[in-house]
């Protein structure tokens, strides 16, 4: 009877150990995704801001109204554009994050038929 608790709990003490090593594997692939996630916010703002910097230029070398207006026009037109496909970028990378933490977290969790001890 002591050689079968011996063997049983020396079969479960590298289960935590495998645990945790799944874990990190999926934390990894999951903090991966949510950093291009902040990886593409970022790019965006940067490309944005430039373009609201030169527009601020161009601002300042409108001689007339009607150029002023078209100016506007075209950069509101512009960024309107622009927000829009990131919304869209952003929400589809945001749903591969999701389903990538989510299909990470449930292989390190999910229990197989022979995880039982008898």
């Amino acid at each position: 009877m002591t050689k079968a608790i011996h063997e049983k709990t020396s079969s479960q003490s590298g289960a935590p150990e495998k645990a945790l090593e799944v874990t990190q594997l999926a934390q990894t692939a999951s903090v991966a995704a949510w950093l291009d996630l902040i990886e593409e916010s970022t790019r965006f703002v940067t490309e944005r801001w430039e373009q609201d910097v030169k527009t601020q230029q161009a601002l300042f070398a409108c001689r007339t109204p009607q150029d002023l207006l078209k100016l506007q026009s075209d950069y509101c037109q512009k960024a309107i554009e622009q927000y829009t496909d990131q919304a869209t970028r952003m929400s589809g990378k945001m749903s591969g994050a999701a389903t990538q933490t989510m299909g990470d977290m449930s292989a390190t969790s999910a229990r197989k038929y022979d995880d039982v001890p008898l």
